[in-house]
């Protein structure tokens, strides 16, 4: 084998290394915090979210703290009395058809007869171009990290993509006007004990509400949405948007969009990353609920309008949605709270509908 391809072997072998490792470690570990998180079910969900966050932090530092495990048996030893130390011959004998009047340079032969050749490359008859007995080939390790680096650049792409979509969104969007919207925002701020209150655009694109933003943090609201809702539900729709940017969870979303460019083969990655998504979402419930100027009822009906009018816009193809909630997710919270709610008051009827169907 070549130069350059065994140092491509080496390095596909030590990568392929780490992958294996990754796999393994992170499996245990999704397993053990699985097991935790379901006794901690009744918990607060900030907790069940940094702990479901060990997995893809384990697998960004797998490539600096890993537990050795050998990924393939050594290679066995050639017990010939041939290979005994000091030996310079290494290669074995092979049969070779002599062709007459063939010169074959550098080797030796044993019977003219028999035609036993050795030495460290073996010549053609009649042909001066040797033959190595290890061709210079592309090994499986190379092609599977040729594979591997494929994948991650389409996940690059993808996820670029994705954020240049929702950096237009932004560009596109324009400043709330209207005095009830913004009083919704501030109170909404305060609810959240953010020191002042982040920029809120509405835009007429296909869109569920969102945050964007590490430095300067942008709250986008569909204006179909800001028309649809009362003063209270838009209150608690904008505190929900805001808990994300208490919580930093645009940062922690590029950790995990990072994560799962790398670790795109690995399905406990994206188990991971969704149990991680439903928690984030459940937090920012419970930090909304437990504000007293919160309302159980108001809160899961804005939860449903805003559900609803995403599948409008989404329906009329308006835009490509860029942030959208599972509807099985959605539910599974508005059923978490209706069962705190019970002894409170009811749902709306369209949480009702949403929650049964």
């Amino acid at each position: 084998m070549n130069a350059p391809l065994e140092v491509f072997d080496g390095i596909a072998r030590r990568w392929l290394e780490v992958m294996w490792l990754a796999a393994w470690q992170s499996a245990v570990l999704a397993g053990v915090v699985f097991l935790v998180t379901w006794r901690l079910k009744r918990g607060p969900a900030a907790l069940r979210f940094w702990l479901w966050m060990l997995v893809p932090v384990k697998l960004l530092i797998m490539p600096l703290v890993t537990i050795g495990l050998p990924l393939l048996p050594a290679e066995p030893v050639d017990a010939s009395p041939e290979l005994g130390i000091g030996s310079e011959v290494v290669a074995a004998r092979h049969v070779v058809e002599p062709t007459e009047g063939a010169f074959v340079p550098g080797m030796t032969t044993t019977s003219e007869e028999q035609g036993w050749i050795s030495g460290p490359d073996t010549f053609v008859p009649g042909n001066s171009a040797p033959i190595s007995e290890e061709r210079a080939r592309v090994s499986v390790w190379v092609w599977m990290m040729g594979v591997w680096i494929a994948g991650v650049l389409f996940f690059a792409i993808k996820l670029l993509r994705g954020w240049g979509q929702m950096r237009g969104v932004v560009a596109r969007g324009r400043e709330v006007a209207s005095e009830e919207a913004m009083g919704a925002a501030e109170e909404a701020a305060r609810m959240m004990g953010l020191g002042r209150v982040p920029r809120v655009l509405v835009t007429d694109e296909a869109v569920s509400p969102f945050v964007s933003g590490v430095v300067r943090a942008t709250a986008v609201l569909p204006a179909a949405l800001v028309k649809e809702v009362s003063r209270e539900e838009l209150t608690a729709v904008l505190a929900h948007e805001f808990a994300h940017l208490k919580r930093r969870d645009p940062a922690v979303g590029w950790l995990l969009a990072v994560c799962e460019a790398i670790y795109f083969f690995h399905p406990v990655m994206h188990l991971a990353k969704r149990r991680i998504l439903f928690e984030r979402e459940r937090a920012c419930d419970e930090r909304v609920l437990a504000s007293e100027k919160a309302d159980r009822r108001v809160y899961a009906s804005a939860m449903v309008t805003a559900a609803e009018v995403h599948r409008e816009l989404g329906a009329r193809g308006s835009a490509v949605p860029v942030v959208a909630e599972s509807f099985g997710d959605l539910k599974r919270r508005l059923t978490i709270m209706a069962s705190d709610l019970r002894r409170v008051a009811k749902l709306s009827r369209r949480a009702i509908v949403l929650v049964a169907f």
